[in-house]
């Protein structure tokens, strides 16, 4: 069987040394203009290697991110389960219930989760707690009830604990 060649494709000659080098004009410059062009061809080379390495670390960095964000976000959707799980170990004495909160928890543990467990006292970070209610009492800013655990991935937090806080004044 025969092939038909497009017509509009034309084969180009094969590249040889010479057209892969760039072609300089150096006609009339002399020593100082090849000098000048080549101290020219090395910077801008040395910037075109500098730039390339910078995209590859902020590539890599992209990717540790999509990575991250990525499994927090199967996480978030995970840890409705993960708290249902935990109220039925403590309300079960089965052990069937409560090997099975272990093993999820060690499997959600072994990508990368991270628990946030402040403690009562503890001092109130905005960043790690919601405060859901504020109550009178002392010191100001001190956690005083543990609502639910936190969760985070690296830096990166999943729920933040859910706390109240005490103030010196109620500013309900």
């Amino acid at each position: 069987m025969k092939t038909k060649k497009s017509p509009n494709i034309t084969p180009h000659p094969p590249l040889t040394a010479s057209d892969a080098s760039p072609r300089l004009d150096l006609r009339g410059g002399g020593p100082q203009a090849e000098g000048d062009t080549v101290k020219t061809l090395t910077e801008n080379w040395k910037r075109a290697l500098a730039d390339y390495h910078n995209l590859v670390k902020r590539v890599d960095a992209d990717k540790k991110d999509f990575v991250t964000y990525a499994t927090a976000n199967i996480m978030a959707k995970l840890l409705p389960t993960l708290d249902v799980l935990e109220l039925a170990a403590i309300h079960s004495q089965d052990q069937g219930v409560q090997m099975a909160v272990k093993q999820f928890r060690d499997v959600l543990t072994a990508e990368g989760l991270q628990e946030i467990s402040p403690k009562i006292g503890d001092s109130y970070n905005h960043e790690i707690h919601e405060c859901l209610e504020t109550l009178p009492g002392e010191p100001d800013n001190t956690i005083a009830e543990i609502v639910t655990k936190g969760y985070k991935i690296n830096n990166y937090v999943i729920r933040p604990a859910k706390i109240k806080a005490y103030v010196k004044d109620n500013r309900n």
